[in-house]
């Protein structure tokens, strides 16, 4: 019947006169209606039937604006890149809603209708996409405005494989010159890039250009780059770097080692502000000079010593070897550094003296020593150590010869120093400026000690560094080294850290990158691990079995950075767990296991000798103590 209607209706032909009889269209059409005998609701069907809806919206009453499909059943749409990007959202209401479209929030003016296009895809494109339907006239004060938006639509690129279009080359250089190795790639997302020296992640080369000034011996060796967006990755070609060497008029020496340890955070004692912050100094300073640095911070007793002893064991003969110690210590009759946990009356075996440093490296018949003990000298007070005062004097055989450089950042009963305003402790802060210049090393000595003068009188007064030396000849820390593989092999083992990985949680698919660095660029017991590609989820990370590790997980831009500190108390292989949350609920998680041997934990320096165990047992036998296993 209503078919017949309309065929009728719209076939029935009208000319210009035939309208003039007549006040208006409506009135015809009216006319016509009750001459046909239709009602009102067969009209309003017809109309809807050729999609007039705003006449039809006169003649129907309200309807609340409703969608009644989304622009996509996913979350998620890919487009291929230049390609044609197409949402459609379909929604009722009368009167008859309008619609805008939004991309990241912000309001494309040129999309106004039920279909967004976009042609040309590209990574600009990119991100949330959302339909913002409304019902009501806005110049209308008095009809109400109904605004109802689609759910989000995040919209991405189809991931595309990393591919390498150049590969680096191997270059030559000259002492003094640049180095600059390029590795151009393509892929979706864009590659990020991460640049090895050797088996050693350059921290803040994330270009496909690696460029190095002022090239010395150090920076010889294999390069590599290792490329991912984290739908794949894959490394590049190695090459080798030759720098010429230095000036005949240096000499030559088989190695520069270097341990430095700060202890900064006490059981028993009040913490410290600037010992971790002065080794971070010292470390980059020694790397640009050459030295294979081993830094760590925080050590028990036996860590210290075992600290020590691990790297005598590998100093090659004739190598220059530096001591650097910051933390509490102390001087009656010996000079003492404080570990960690040592207690809060302490004696001399709770510490580890310079005598015994002096002994273990100096048997090493190094071509150069020079030990800097960057800590208090004042003496114990008796009322609140009374022990110490009549405790055995410790005995250390050893043999000077002209090699020694000891320095103290204080005099005998003196403190040592740090402001919180300041980013180094007093003695560092001066001892920095000089120690690059390619003076010898008593003139160093002597222009620390000239600068730190020239500070504010209460602290130049309170704070006087001393040095001895027994040295027959100058001795410079930039000298050349001819290198040891056993030393170098022993200092790539206390560097290792896992390659990037890519983790994969299985329900939600999720894919994220984790790339592994030293703390500060600069401790071998501390490892840092950067999550990246999670920023919209809340994260949540433990380390197994070492459940009492310390850990600090906090996020740095759109990445999470995870610190695991103390790995010289680690004897087993490490897993992370790694939850994914949303409004603190675990939604997902994944298992992350480490290299059986990070950083530190090969030098297993939590391991108690069997001299120390039978010292220990000798004792607790003589005063009648039960023997405990710890």
């Amino acid at each position: 019947m209503y078919p017949c209607f309309a065929m009728e209706f719209y076939t029935t032909e009208f000319s210009i006169r035939d309208l003039e009889k007549f006040s208006s269209p409506a009135t015809r059409l009216l006319l016509e209606m009750e001459r046909l005998v239709y009602s009102v609701q067969m009209l309003t069907e017809i109309l809807s039937r050729c999609e007039l809806l705003e006449v039809l919206s006169l003649l129907t009453p309200h309807k609340p604006v409703r969608i009644e499909k989304q622009p996509a059943e996913d979350e998620e749409v890919f487009v291929s890149h230049g390609g044609q990007l197409k949402l459609e959202v379909v929604f009722s209401g009368n009167p008859l809603p309008r619609c805008v479209w939004f991309h990241n929030n912000n309001e494309l003016d040129d999309q106004r209708s039920p279909v967004l296009l976009k042609e040309e895809f590209t990574e600009e494109d990119e991100g949330e996409y959302t339909c913002l339907v409304i019902q009501g006239d806005s110049e209308d004060e008095e009809e109400e405005i109904v605004e109802v938006a689609t759910r989000p639509v995040e919209v991405k690129l189809f991931p595309e494989p990393v591919t390498i279009i150049r590969q680096p080359v191997d270059v030559e250089c000259k002492l003094g010159g640049d180095i600059v190795l390029s590795c151009c790639c393509e892929g979706l997302p864009p590659p990020i890039y991460q640049w090895y020296h050797g088996n050693t992640a350059l921290t803040g080369w994330n270009t496909e250009n690696l460029i190095i000034r002022n090239a010395s011996p150090r920076h010889a060796g294999v390069y590599k780059c290792y490329i991912s967006n984290g739908y794949s990755e894959v490394y590049s070609d190695k090459v080798t770097v030759t720098v010429s060497p230095l000036e005949k008029q240096f000499q030559l020496v088989s190695e520069k080692v270097a341990l430095l340890i700060a202890n900064e955070e006490y059981e028993n004692m009040d913490n410290l502000l600037k010992p971790i912050t002065d080794v971070v100094t010292l470390t980059e300073i020694l790397t640009n000079l050459g030295f294979k640095v081993l830094a760590l911070c925080n050590l028990t007793l036996i860590e210290m010593r075992n600290a020590v002893k691990k790297i005598c064991e590998k100093i090659p003969e004739e190598a220059y070897v530096l001591f650097y110690y910051a933390g509490h210590g102390f001087e009656l009759h010996v000079k003492g550094m404080l570990p960690v946990d040592a207690p809060e009356q302490y004696k001399y075996e709770h510490c580890l003296t310079e005598g015994e440093v002096r002994r273990e490296i100096l048997n090493k018949n190094p071509k150069l020593f020079l030990l800097i003990l960057d800590t208090c000298r004042s003496i114990p007070k008796r009322e609140d150590n009374p022990g110490i005062f009549t405790a055995e004097l410790p005995f250390f055989d050893y043999q000077i010869k002209r090699n020694f450089v000891g320095v103290c950042s204080t005099a005998s009963y003196q403190s040592a120093y740090e402001r919180k305003s300041e980013i180094n402790g007093i003695y560092m802060k001066h001892l920095k400026k000089f120690l690059t210049e390619m003076i010898p090393i008593t003139e160093i000595l002597e222009k620390t000690q000239k600068s730190l003068y020239n500070e504010d009188p209460e602290v130049a007064e309170r704070q006087i560094p001393t040095y001895e030396n027994s040295l027959a000849d100058s001795y410079y820390l930039t000298n050349p080294t001819a290198g040891n593989k056993i030393t170098t092999s022993f200092f790539q083992s206390m560097n290792s850290i896992d390659d990037p990985k890519i983790i994969i949680f299985p329900r939600t698919r999720t894919k994220g990158l984790v790339t592994f660095q030293k703390y500060r660029n600069c401790f071998n017991n501390v490892l840092e691990m950067r999550l990246k590609y999670l920023h919209k989820w809340e994260l949540e990370c433990e380390i197994l079995p070492f459940k009492k590790l310390k850990l600090n997980l906090f996020r740095d831009g759109n990445d999470a950075v995870l610190q695991i500190f103390d790995l010289q108390k680690i004897m087993v292989q490490l897993t992370v767990p790694i939850s994914l949350k949303k409004d603190r609920k675990l939604v997902d998680n994944c298992l992350l296991e480490l290299t059986k041997h990070p950083l530190i934990v090969s030098a297993e320096l939590w391991y108690k000798s069997r001299q120390l165990d039978e010292t220990r047992k000798e004792e607790e036998e003589k005063n009648n103590m039960p023997i405990t296993n710890e």
